[in-house]
């Protein structure tokens, strides 16, 4: 987890990377990258392997393994 995030009743998986983001009452999957900048609010599922970019926001959101932008 890095410097300047946030994480409030969160289950994390392993291996997970957490730049500068916010994260309430959410479940992370294992090796997800999320941020830097995502707010990802209450009862939002990210599933293994995921990437949650730049600036992304959700509420309520379940987002499949292996989703997200390719680098």
């Amino acid at each position: 987890m890095g410097a300047n995030t946030q994480i409030r009743d969160c289950i994390i998986g392993d291996e997970t990377t957490i730049d500068q983001s916010v994260l309430e009452q959410s479940a992370i999957g294992n090796k997800v990258r999320i941020g830097p900048f995502a707010y990802i609010r209450p009862l939002s599922k990210i599933h293994d392997q995921a990437k949650v970019g730049s600036f992304t926001d959700t509420l309520n959101t379940d987002i499949g393994e292996r989703s997200g932008p390719t680098p």
